[in-house]
């Protein structure tokens, strides 16, 4: 279902975007202020975690994940951990 070859330009492009000048890194951050405020804004309430936190460490682990998974050879080991990656994004956000 998940293919490691698919997805996010974050996990490709976060390291050079790291190295790139102030006002990049400033637009990228905007940017992931209004996804992750857009995925806080479909989470449930919870009283351990505010949704704000909740989506920023989902995205963390999701972005991580893929980076992971992306480098993996054994194709079945890089699909198992995108679905447990998954898996434990859906866990965080009922959390």
């Amino acid at each position: 279902m998940f293919g490691r070859e698919n997805g996010c330009p974050s996990a490709a492009l976060l390291p050079e975007i790291g190295r790139q000048p102030e006002t990049t890194r400033e637009a990228y951050e905007v940017e992931l202020g209004k996804y992750t405020a857009l995925l806080a804004s479909k989470l449930p309430a919870s009283p351990s975690f505010s949704a704000h936190d909740r989506a920023i460490a989902i995205f963390g682990m999701m972005v991580g994940i893929l980076q992971i998974a992306r480098v993996m050879s054994d194709p079945s080991k890089a699909s198992a951990l995108l679905e447990d990656g998954v898996q434990a994004a859906l866990a965080l956000a009922k959390a």
